[in-house]
């Protein structure tokens, strides 16, 4: 058993705070933003696994667009990929804990 193989953080609240909001990437505001999941280098240590999506707690508030191209690597999954999608991570937390969802 790997030492990361445990139960996946799931929390509904954190998922639906997304509808209405606007997007962490480009600002989008048109309904169509939802709660992306982390995908990438590192993301079985966050709950990521085999037809397994990561924790409830890694995602970034995304517009369609933005979602789509997050998720289809459209850029590679290289470093520079990580980094922005762990940075909107870090700005989704931050509206999270303003917003009192996360304390």
């Amino acid at each position: 058993m790997s030492r990361f193989k445990r139960a996946p953080y799931r929390n509904r609240r954190i998922l639906d705070a997304a509808k209405g909001e606007t997007c962490v990437r480009c600002g989008a505001n048109d309904e169509t933003v939802v709660a992306a999941h982390y995908s990438g280098m590192g993301a079985h240590r966050l709950g990521k696994g085999m037809g397994q999506k990561a924790d409830d707690h890694c995602v970034a508030w995304l517009c369609i667009a933005c979602h789509q191209e997050m998720d289809s690597y459209s850029e590679g999954n290289g470093d520079a990929r990580a980094a922005e999608f762990l940075m909107l991570i870090l700005e989704t937390q931050r509206r999270l804990l303003d917003r009192g969802i996360l304390k």
